[in-house]
């Protein structure tokens, strides 16, 4: 057996330890920074007593800069007078990971740490830490050589390495600008520092400034060193893998297992590469040659992975992987799934191992890995083109790769290649073994880590629901997914293609139907539809987004009784979304099995392929560029912070094109903002959808004064003989962004090479040149360069703009007193409390700030309380105003590698013009069986049924879908125990026809007048009750019924007189959550799982202080401030996490039941609310029976029962609800 190191080399490059320190040098010239800081301002050396603690910013203020001396600004006090509070008598050392200060325009972040890296060095050799905290991301670059996402690695840490010496824990927090204004996310940040310094004495620090907020810290023990000394076992034959078994075998802990993957899952060509096992101290690796070619080592490989307990990073595809490869064919004995543990405790954390391993200190273990697996991935991509012709008809030569030869790609890899499928899904069969060997122990060893901390965590949480969670809800539902994905749904490969033939028919047809009233037209365009309405004499009543007439499919319907053609119209597009999204889209995932194998995702993932266009503070850029502490403009048209990014694995990819040219594409979950405040996933958006909207398509324009460059209604500038997109830079604090053009073939600065504004180019290229004027931006936001938010006007329009979006503080000369630092010193201090209660550590009034700075109180109190002085990021006033547009198409494409964004409070962005959002909810992929198509309306069900009647049962089995009824509206009744819902669902009465009635004697009406209306009217009510703020609950209604405002308002207002109890419900859970800082969900009457909701930190302490803020914020003209998102979420968590876990929680004894009682049944498919299995003909009525025990049994609610509709058939689309004989 060979024994192989773990780290073949100390992991010291681009750290502060692995270079050669320099002393600190006040005139440095390391970095481009030393053009923008003074000589004898630069690189401050650290301030403080040596020998214990090290805190690393990530770059000084200006008023440090200027006095020379480091830790005396306002975000150093900041975090020593926490030190000074938290942990007293520490010696404390405070330093910078970049010693200049950073313009706004400079973001060469790499130069300027490599830069000063030297002096980092020297800081850490002349303060000797015991240990080192980061504040910010930077500090991360500068000390770690790699950033690091602060709220997904609480209590997360890296290790400074460097030969003979010990190494030193370099622990993570968010920077202090992160956490300013937020009292939920301040208390987080001093509870992870007193954690931290607890691990520096025997005695734990006092409970000086005690926290509130109920999120568990972690301990000493949640330290583990780098296992720099470590070995792995690579597995060579039968003797080695009896050792193995030996060793594990009496491991006491949870074996954690990783595989590496090449092929597509459930096909002959797909193949297990190689499987790392480890208990967290025997490391083993074992390659595909060991249990291929020796069969002793493979019936040892076989009895590790069957008969010890394991975990694993996302389960669910080892054990489908293990299961699926012919020469292993073994059953994982799958214990746990650290990923889901993390998730269950952390819910609002990246799940990615790269991310999670910092939380273990083996952070950026994937850098060696990820390089080859790129360059493999390129050679695949040029392999793959090789045998495609260019444009010009010209045969393309492949130059070979030092990876493969071509006899190693199979002819179906090849096809699929060429299909589009990412190159990612076979590249990791020719990484070089060595690389490939020690990532995969690397992994098996952070997941046994994290299964080990995670555990631990979920053991030791305060009221124990956590745990319980896991027991008895989310480790069964693991158990169930796999065996579902292993299953499969079947599916008639043949009958899809006859399906999409079908589809493509009638398209023809309905399409010539359309050119025999309108020749050439095309259906899903938005311009030429509205133009054949014109022609007609018909007049669209709404606009999209560029003001222009609408087409959309609200519209169309609304006209459909004026002309023929308009039905036909909408029959077309319907006909095409079906056909790209569900025929089309189906057809590549029905596997050899006769099935399609989806993957189950219980904690959801959102994202989108590269080259997506983000609107940022440095204007559009592709996803993947976009980086932590920027900033994006959110649903809520303000300016949000970018918490983190991510990259996932390749998943299905969905486009989607608007009726206004606009098209974007992402993952199926991903969440498009709708034209009535809703949001709608990807793969459920139909034809016709209307989506909020941010202008129109891009548009290039030449420059005239600089003929080489175009600039785009975008704002995006590139050269405009090669394409190459210029990078565009802060010009000033404001945010207006400068790009560097040049004229001529000048190289030197001047006349012909200069900085030029970016939006004087945009509306100079689009509106025409104006001298006499400057330019505004509507919105107030300085970066946002798009074309219809810029216009001219007068200094003194731009200064009333100011005055709107609460800016007007920094330009007015009357303030200039004050400067950024100051304001950053007071906001800093703590204030006196209502009632004359002073805060904690003493507090200084507006009285004394004001004389001391030679201002007015009423100044200080506003710069005190965000009302003036704030910065362009942050508009306080008028908001951003969305169009709409609708969908047209939505195509489904090939998989591709995906990034997202963790956007602070919001989790949206502006991206290609497209409101979308981010989501958490369990999903499917490959494909989403989570979402197929329903139909709304009689034809789109006809077609629904055609497609679902390709999901059809084998001869001699049935399909039996049991579905829990009205179960957020059950929950909610039991949750709030409201006595009158609990009454009319325990009565079994219709609860909505009982709901219109309540309503109407609120309303002071007749409940023996309700109609029909009047109950769909109380339905909708019912089920949005607990999805709005209630204040706003009318103006929902009033946008979902289409009814005047005063009539839904009333509506509102009958709902919450009926259910007094409700309502009184919502406040306590806002409560409740507003002072931890999380929501629950509940589990057999008691708490369960919580969700983080950090924007909370903003709002009031009671839901109906915040109704009256809100209010108070319409009334002045400024929205945006408070969380209403994190708002709703504490009363729906509890209501919708809840419904969806006593689902999931039954699957796992269904399919145990289906093993013990019947011949061969199978789960096949969870969706939300319902559970599908099949089954053998005569196993039809106890599995009928078995269901509806088990959902409708007692223990899950305390006041109302629950109810279940069991439907059976042999297609999908012909289910009937079960009648015994």
């Amino acid at each position: 057996m060979k024994h192989l190191p773990l780290y073949p080399q100390l992991p010291t490059a681009n750290t502060a330890t692995g270079v050669q320190p320099l002393p600190h040098n006040k005139s440095c010239t390391n970095c481009p920074l030393c053009a923008h800081t003074p000589a004898g301002q630069r690189c401050l050396p650290p301030r403080g007593e040596t020998g214990d603690i090290l805190v690393v910013l990530e770059s000084p203020e200006e008023s440090e800069r200027r006095s020379g001396e480091a830790g005396t600004g306002g975000n150093a006090q900041t975090i020593l007078r926490v030190l000074e509070r938290l942990a007293p008598g520490r010696k404390v050392a405070v330093t910078y990971a970049i010693g200049c200060s950073i313009p706004r325009d400079r973001e060469e972040y790499d130069v300027y740490a490599a830069g000063c890296r030297p002096y980092l060095a020297a800081a850490v050799q002349a303060v000797q830490p015991k240990i080192v905290l980061l504040f910010g991301s930077l500090a991360g670059l500068g000390v770690l050589g790699r950033t690091f996402q602060p709220m997904s690695v609480r209590s997360g840490y890296g290790w400074l390495l460097e030969e003979n010496k010990n190494p030193i824990p370099c622990f993570f927090f968010p920077s202090v600008s992160e956490v300013r204004n937020n009292d939920l996310l301040q208390r987080a940040v001093d509870e992870d520092i007193k954690s931290v310094c607890n691990r520096l004495m025997v005695q734990p620090v006092s409970d000086v400034g005690a926290v509130e907020s109920g999120l568990e810290v972690s301990d000493s023990r949640d330290v583990q060193p780098l296992p720099l000394t470590e070995q792995y076992s690579c597995v060579e034959d039968g003797a080695d893998a009896e050792l193995a078994w030996e060793l594990l075998s009496i491991s006491e802990t949870l074996i954690a297992t990783d595989t590496e993957t090449s092929g597509v899952m459930h096909e002959d060509e797909f193949y297990v590469v190689c499987i790392a096992v480890s208990d967290g101290t025997n490391h083993f690796l074992f390659p595909r040659r060991t249990w291929t070619t020796d069969e002793t080592a493979r019936e040892y490989l076989g009895c590790i992975l069957e008969l010890l307990q394991h975990t694993s990073w996302n389960g669910q595809y080892d054990y489908c992987a293990i299961k699926s490869d012919k020469t292993l064919g073994f059953e994982l004995n799958l214990a746990s799934d650290a990923r889901l543990k993390r998730k269950l405790y952390e819910a609002d954390a990246r799940g990615s191992l790269e991310v999670a391993a910092e939380l273990v200190g083996m952070g950026g273990h994937k850098e060696e890995m990820q390089g080859q697996v790129a360059e493999i991935c390129d050679d695949l991509r040029k392999y793959a083109l090789s045998f495609q012709k260019t444009p010009t008809g010209k045969t393309r030569t492949w130059k070979g790769s030092k990876h493969f030869q071509p006899t190693d790609i199979p002819q179906l890899w090849l096809e699929q290649l060429t299909d589009g499928m990412p190159p990612e899904r076979f590249a990791y069969g020719f990484v070089r073994a060595d690389v490939l060997h020690r990532y995969c122990v690397l992994d098996a060893l952070a997941t046994a880590r994290l299964e080990q901390k995670y555990h631990s965590r979920l053991s030791r949480f305060q009221d124990g629901g956590l745990l319980r969670i896991w027991n008895e809800v989310t480790y069964p539902a693991m158990k169930a997914y796999c065996r579902m994905r292993m299953n499969g749904l079947p599916v008639s490969k043949p009958g899809v293609e006859s399906f999409k033939l079908w589809l493509e028919a009638e398209m023809a047809t309905t399409l010539g139907q359309i050119h025999g009233t309108a020749p050439g037209l095309n259906p899903t365009s938005n311009p030429q539809v509205v133009e054949l309405l014109e022609k007609l004499g018909i007049r669209s009543k709404r606009k999209t987004g560029s003001g222009k007439p609408s087409a959309s499919k609200e519209v169309l319907e609304d006209l459909e009784d004026k002309h023929p053609v308009i039905g036909k119209i909408l029959r077309y597009r319907m006909l095409q979304k079906i056909h790209g999204t569900y025929a089309v889209g189906m057809l590549p995932y029905i596997r050899s099995t006769g099935c399609v194998h989806s993957s189950f995702l219980q904690d959801g993932t959102e994202c989108m392929p590269a080259g997506e266009l983000v609107l940022t503070d440095r204007g559009y850029i592709p996803v993947e560029s976009v980086k932590p502490g920027q900033y994006v403009l959110t649903h809520r048209g303000r300016p949000g912070l970018v918490e983190a990014t991510n990259q996932f694995a390749p998943s299905a990819i969905y486009e989607v094109q608007l009726s206004n040219g606009l098209q974007l594409r992402t993952t199926g979950n991903h969440l498009y903002h709708t034209a009535n405040g809703g949001w709608l996933r990807a793969d459920s958006l139909t034809n016709g959808t209307a989506v909020s909207v941010y202008g129109k398509p891009e548009e290039w324009r030449r420059l005239t004064e600089w003929p080489d460059y175009e600039v785009s209604s975008w704002g995006r500038v590139r050269h405009y003989a090669s394409g190459k997109i210029k990078r565009l830079t802060r010009k000033n604090n404001w945010g207006h962004l400068k790009v560097t053009l040049s004229r001529n073939g000048c190289r030197v600065r001047g006349p012909d090479k200069r900085d030029v504004a970016v939006h004087h180019l945009v509306l100079a290229a689009f509106n025409g040149g104006n001298d006499n004027l400057e330019v505004r931006h509507v919105n107030g936001t300085a970066w946002d360069n798009n074309v219809h938010n810029l216009t001219y006007g007068t200094s003194v329009e731009n200064k009333a703009d100011a005055r709107v979006h609460g800016t007007m503080s920094k330009r007015n000369r009357a303030c200039a007193k004050l400067t950024d630092e100051t304001v950053a010193h007071i906001r800093s201090l703590p204030r006196y409390r209502k009632g004359g209660e002073y805060k904690r550590g003493g507090a200084v009034s507006d009285a004394e700030l004001a004389h001391q700075y030679g201002v007015t109180r009423e100044l200080i109190r506003d710069v005190r309380t965000g009302k003036r002085w704030c910065s362009e990021d942050h508009i306080l006033g008028k908001e951003t105003q969305f169009g709409t547009a609708a969908v047209v198409s939505v195509r489904k494409l090939a998989d591709a590698p995906t990034y997202g964004l963790t956007v602070t409070e919001d989790h949206s962005h502006i991206t290609a013009g497209i409101v979308t959002h981010n989501t958490g909810r369990p999903s499917a992929a490959e494909p989403n069986t989570l979402n197929l198509v329903k139909g709304r309306d009689e034809e789109t069900r006809m077609v629904a049924d055609l497609f679902r009647s390709c999901f059809a049962a084998p001869p001699g089995w049935t399909l039996v879908e049991a579905d829990e009824k009205q179960i957020e509206i059950r929950l909610a009744a039991d949750l709030s125990a409201d006595p009158e819902m609990c009454n009319v669902i325990s009565s079994g009465l219709d609860f909505h026809k009982a709901s219109a009635e309540k309503f109407a004697v609120a309303q002071g009406r007749d409940p023996a007048t309700v109609t029909e209306l009047d109950r769909e009217q109380a339905k909708t009510s019912n089920f949005a009750a607990v999805y709005e703020i209630p204040a706003e609950l009318g103006f929902m209604l009033s946008m979902r019924l289409k009814i005047p405002r005063d009539e839904a308002d009333k509506l509102g207002k009958a709902l919450f007189a009926s259910f007094t109890r409700l309502r009184a419900w919502m406040e306590e859970e806002y409560a409740a959550a507003r002072k931890v800082g999380y929501a629950r969900t509940y589990w057999m009457g008691n708490c369960a799982r919580r969700r983080p909701l950090w924007g909370l930190g903003h709002n009031p302490k009671t839901l109906a202080l915040l109704e009256d803020a809100l209010s108070a914020e319409k009334l002045a003209g400024r929205r945006g401030y408070y969380d209403k998102n994190a708002a709703r979420s504490t009363y729906n968590t509890p209501v919708q996490g809840s419904a969806v876990d006593i689902v999931a929680s039954m699957l796992w004894p269904v399919q145990q039941w289906l093993d013990a009682n019947t011949d061969g049944g199978k789960l096949i498919l969870h969706v939300y609310d319902s559970i599908m299995v099949l089954v053998r003909d005569k196993d039809v009525p106890a599995t009928v029976a078995m269901l509806r025990r088990l959902m409708t049994a007692p223990g899950y609610t305390k006041h109302v029962p629950l109810d279940v509709d069991i439907k059976t058939g042999k297609y999908w689309n012909a289910l009937v609800k079960f009648k015994p004989c």
